[in-house]
């Protein structure tokens, strides 16, 4: 459906439907980004992608597309833990500039 398409813009529960209903699959897609990804929680949108979709194509060792998450809340010492779970369930390494 997206065969000629380089960019999509589409909320969590849009893309999830998509997927569920194989309008897309999660291989044919390049990135997904999570903005305000400390605000993931369990049984979202964003979250039910992960753990529906991304997830099982990667222990499948199939194509899974890169996972950019996105957050303006800064990291303190508190949340070095919350930071490691996102990390962990996004597949992805926080990354935060020195100030």
């Amino acid at each position: 459906m997206l065969a000629n398409t380089s960019v999509v813009v589409s909320t969590f529960a849009v893309l999830y439907k998509a997927l569920c209903h194989g309008f897309v699959s999660i291989g044919s897609l390049a990135l997904i980004v999570f903005d305000e990804a400390h605000n993931y929680i369990r049984r979202s949108p964003s979250s039910k992608i992960m753990t529906d979709f991304y997830w099982p194509e990667k222990h499948s060792r199939h194509h899974v597309p890169h996972i950019l998450g996105l957050t303006a809340s800064p990291a303190i010492s508190s949340k070095t833990e919350a930071m490691g779970t996102l990390e962990s369930v996004l597949d992805s390494v926080y990354k935060s500039p020195h100030i």
